[in-house]
Formats: structure tokens, C-alpha cells, sequence
């Protein structure tokens, strides 16, 4: 049996009456490229501030390659790579200074320190930015540093904390394909609060709210286990109540949602798409757009957490 990459069982994190991570049981095999996805607030820096060691569990257990975390002996993470949200750097440095530094540090001499940080630089593309003081670098090319950093030790597990959050699209687009790039090589635990991101790079997903599990797989049958026809109706006015006036109507499926924007979870369709513009014109609105929804994993994650009654 393979030992899994990354396993929390019941893993609980609490700050005085706060459980950050609550009871929270999932595992990551070798070779996967698995999504941690949560709002803001979720835990799932918590999580990995525990299995790295940086945190000790207030309960429960959490393990990388099937060491316990907080184990005094911490050979084991010579095998993980990491690349924090916000990743910092002596901003004096160059990216090849910085990265040579780096390797010194992960105990390789100063010849394949060298060696790897030109090699990482090329996969990332920061040669010719190779000898550019750091401070001088936008958010992106951090992230992308960030990036080679992690990788300087040939890691078996790369584990990313909301590596695109604050980049623009072209950022963002720009990391996700080094990051496609480098899957086969290793396992990846890619931790967002951004879905689309997710879904664009990952196989498998852990989907937590409030530090609790929700849900946990293949994206295909997360997704496949929690799609249904739905509606997203968007309005503008003055008049209150939408919600509420369609959770009346027997057409109308499962509500949820503002009075603006709402979501119809597995309505009768027909009818919903006669009806809906006459009701909304009864309550003196403007039906702005009726949109197919149910089929992406936002819709599931939104569904999941409105359904645990969560924020």
C-alpha cells in the first residue's frame, strides 16, 4: 500500500475557543495534483502551517510521507518544496544570488547550488533576469522566484499556498502554466481560494469551510456527484423580497442567493424560464440575465457551504 503524501486524520488546530481546523480528516497520494480549496478563513494555511511543523495540532494527526508533524527529526522535509502566499526575499539580492543562497542553505555544495539555481531560473523563465536586483520585481516575478525557490531541492512535493492571489490575469495565467508544466514531476497540493484556478490545474480536490471537510476526490466526480440544471437570475431595482417570492413557487427548485443575484438549484425548467420574467416584472425589477448554472465548482462549493450554513 502507498503511503500517502499528505495525511490529516481528525487533525484539529484551536486558538482559545477558535477551531481553526476542526476535526479534519483527508489524504493526498504521490503523483496527484490536488486542489485544498476554502474561502478566506477556511484553515487552509492553518493545515499547512501544522503538517510543515511550523503549528502543533491542538488534536489529532497530520503527516507528510507518513511522518507525524512536529517530530523532532526533520530529514523529511528535505523532500517538500513550499511556496508561502506572500514569499520574501533579501530584496538586495539577485534571483541567482538569492537562489545559490538557497541551495547552500538545503545542504548542496556550491558547484550544483550554482547548477540547479540556472536550472530553475531556465524552467521559470528568470534567466534574463538572473542578475536584476530583487527589489526592482513586480508581484508576479516574486511569485515566480517564489516558485524556483521551492524547487531548488528537487522536492517529491510541491506545496503552493494561494500561489496566484493578487496577480493580475496575465500573472495569473503565466503561473498556472509553469505550474501545468512541472506536474508530472511530482505531487502538488495547491492550496486557493481561487475555483477557476483549481479546476484549470488540478485532478483531485479537498474542499474545506469552517476548518471541516466538505467534500473530497477526483474533480470530475466531485463535480459529476454535485451538478444539477440551475439557473443564476440577476436583477436591478428598487423592489425587495426576490428570494423569498420564489421560494413560494413550486417551479423555482432549491433557492439561494441575494435579491439581486439568484441561484435556482434543479428547477422545472420550462416553467421557471415562463415564469420568471413575469414575476420579476410584477415586483417591479429588471431581469438583467437568466444564466445556466450547476456545473462548475464553484456552484459546488457554494452549495456544500451554504448547505453547512456557513459564511
Amino acid at each position: 500500500m502507498t503511503t500517502p503524501a499528505i495525511e490529516c486524520v481528525s487533525l484539529t488546530k484551536s486558538f482559545g475557543e477558535l477551531a481553526a481546523v476542526d476535526g479534519l480528516t483527508f489524504g493526498v497520494e504521490p503523483g496527484t495534483v490536488t486542489g485544498f480549496v476554502g474561502h478566506n478563513g477556511a484553515g487552509k494555511t492553518t493545515t499547512l502551517r501544522v503538517l510543515l511543523g511550523l503549528a502543533r495540532p491542538t488534536r489529532g494527526e497530520a503527516f507528510l510521507f507518513g511522518v507525524p508533524s512536529g517530530r523532532a527529526d526533520r530529514a523529511h522535509l528535505a523532500r517538500v518544496g513550499y511556496l508561502p502566499e506572500a514569499p520574501a526575499f533579501y530584496r538586495w539580492m539577485t534571483p541567482r544570488e538569492s537562489l545559490v543562497f538557497t541551495g547552500e542553505i538545503l545542504g548542496l555544495d556550491a558547484a550544483r547550488s550554482r547548477s540547479r539555481a540556472a536550472e530553475v531560473m531556465g524552467l521559470f523563465g528568470l534567466s534574463p533576469k538572473a542578475d536584476r536586483r530583487i527589489a526592482g520585481f513586480s508581484k508576479g516575478e516574486r511569485q515566480r522566484l517564489g516558485l524556483a525557490q521551492a524547487m531548488m531541492g528537487e522536492p517529491e512535493l510541491l506545496i503552493l499556498d494561494e500561489p496566484t492571489s493578487g496577480l493580475d490575469p496575465i500573472g495569473r495565467h503565466e503561473l498556472l502554466s509553469l505550474v501545468a508544466d512541472i506536474r508530472s514531476e511530482l505531487t502538488i497540493f495547491f492550496s486557493s481560494h481561487i475555483l477557476e484556478d483549481v479546476e484549470n490545474v488540478c485532478d483531485r480536490v479537498v474542499m474545506i469551510g469552517r476548518g471541516r471537510l466538505l467534500e473530497q476526490g477526483e474533480l470530475d466526480e466531485v463535480l459529476e456527484r454535485h451538478s444539477s440544471t440551475g439557473l443564476t437570475v440577476r436583477v436591478r431595482g428598487g423592489g425587495d423580497g426576490l428570494a423569498a417570492a420564489l421560494r413560494r413557487e413550486d417551479w423555482a427548485g432549491d433557492v439561494s442567493g441575494t435579491d439581486t443575484e439568484v441561484r435556482l438549484r434543479a428547477p422545472l425548467m420550462a416553467r421557471a424560464e415562463m415564469e420568471l420574467p413575469r414575476l420579476v416584472s410584477a415586483m417591479g425589477l429588471a431581469l438583467v440575465g437568466v444564466e445556466p448554472s450547476g456545473g462548475s465548482l464553484v456552484d459546488v462549493y457554494l452549495g456544500l457551504t451554504e448547505g453547512a450554513g456557513d459564511e
